[in-house]
């Protein structure tokens, strides 16, 4: 008597790791990816440059408006960065707040001026662009204040003196009493 047994088909692990190799590629983050393809005979070469990082800029207010410069992002060699992209931060919570009309976008010189900047304490800092690339953002620049004083902190206010109820004396010629209903 011959007993068969039933035998079931299973992919190899090498397949199954091959189907699932680009759906894993995708899911995995990745800094970067570059590439470059040539074809013909000899030697190659290729070079990369790290992006800067920026330098911690100034600030200056003058009305609503606030300037803010800052120091060239260099490469090595002495290249500036292309432009720079401009963020201001909340100096009491750090939140970042919109950039208005002057820093938005990505800023050409080392200098802006934003202007209807809102009232507040703010600080701003500075990220060397190069097309798609950012380098690293810059340290925040001391707090500027705008539209007033950087606390609303209430000041003592004087008190007045309260009326004396009651009897008074005065003294300025003959002595008189006077009582608190006028007698």
């Amino acid at each position: 008597m011959t007993v068969m047994l039933e035998s079931r088909l299973r992919p190899p692990r090498v397949l199954l790791a091959l189907a699932l190799a680009p759906a894993l590629a995708v899911l995995v983050p990745s800094a970067v990816f570059a590439a470059w393809s040539t074809q013909g005979q000899g030697a190659a070469a290729g070079a990369a440059l790290q992006m800067p990082a920026g330098s911690a800029p100034t600030a200056s207010v003058s009305g609503a408006g606030v300037t803010v410069s800052w120091p060239a992002a260099t490469y090595p060699g002495g290249a500036a960065s292309a432009g720079y992209q401009v963020d201001r931060f909340n100096a009491a919570t750090g939140a970042p707040a919109a950039v208005g009309t002057g820093c938005s976008g990505v800023v050409g010189a080392t200098t802006c001026t934003e202007q209807n900047v809102p009232a507040g304490t703010w600080s701003y800092t500075d990220t060397p662009m190069q097309g798609s690339w950012a380098g690293g953002q810059s340290p925040q620049s001391a707090p500027v204040v705008v539209g007033g004083r950087a606390s609303r902190a209430r000041h003592p206010r004087r008190v007045q003196p309260r009326p004396r109820r009651g009897p008074t004396t005065t003294t300025a010629g003959p002595t008189t009493t006077v009582g608190a209903n006028g007698a």
